[in-house]
């Protein structure tokens, strides 16, 4: 089994949400529903703080595909499973829209498309990755700041840069 992996450089990271816009183009998402995030953080100095610290940095994240899902037990249908790479995943057909896994998330990484009746998350642009593509976020991040790939393929830039 994969055990499929993103790592972010937030050293490399610009914060210009191309990454979100991508996504949001790959998978037909309404304006307000995202399944990856970059929201700007703007840290307090304290008063007569000198330090060079930056004007601003930013809080990137999206679905974590976490080793032990507390999404996945929550959900009442089945639907919400890891498959067989590693990822976690929904299955549309049979989730019911309860947001029981919304709740269990503790990444705030799942949204109820109230539109549809179910829910959505990042599930590593399955489709592309299947079909040899990197997910459309990580083809797109202008720093090279997404990191991608299988963790157990020793040689894959995720496996080199997680070690």
């Amino acid at each position: 089994m994969a055990r499929l992996a993103m790592i972010i450089d937030m050293n490399r990271c610009v914060g210009c949400g191309a990454c979100v816009i991508a996504c949001q183009e790959e998978w037909e998402l309404p304006p307000d529903i995202t399944r990856t995030w970059v929201h700007p953080l703007y840290p307090a100095a304290a008063e007569g703080d000198k330090d060079e610290r930056p004007l601003f940095t930013h809080d990137v994240g999206m679905c974590n595909h976490c080793e032990d899902a507390t999404c996945i037990p929550a959900c009442p249908t089945g639907a919400t499973y890891r498959d067989e790479k590693g990822r976690v995943v929904v299955d549309t057909a049979t989730c019911i829209g309860c947001g029981y896994c919304v709740e269990a998330c503790p990444y705030g990484a799942r949204t109820l498309r109230e539109d549809r009746g179910v829910v959505d998350k990042c599930d590593f642009c399955n489709r592309r990755v299947d079909d040899g593509v990197l997910p459309a976020c990580v083809e797109t991040c202008p720093a090279g700041a997404r990191i991608f790939g299988d963790l157990d393929e020793r040689d894959s830039e995720v496996s080199r840069t997680f070690r």
